[in-house]
């Protein structure tokens, strides 16, 4: 599982960052770790990183996420498959 959040986000990351304050360590906590969550924060956007200059850059950590642990390939598997 991918948790993206954008870096400025006040509704679920602490002061000043979400980077800086650490605020993204404690997500995989609140998970099974069968989930393997994987976070990202991205850099100068806030809450809703659809509406962000900064959006391509979120598409882009998800699909090179998606590409890694589901495969762009149907007939392969993938390349880094979740190991809980």
């Amino acid at each position: 599982m991918l948790v993206i959040f954008g870096d400025h986000d006040r509704a679920f990351c602490g002061e000043p960052t979400c980077s800086a304050s650490g605020s993204l360590a404690a997500e995989a906590g609140f998970f099974s770790p069968d989930a393997c969550v994987e976070t990202a924060a991205i850099a100068g956007a806030g809450h809703d990183l659809n509406l962000h200059f900064q959006a391509p850059i979120a598409y882009d950590a998800v699909l090179e996420w998606m590409d890694r642990r589901v495969g762009s390939d149907p007939d392969e598997p993938a390349p880094s498959p979740c190991q809980p």
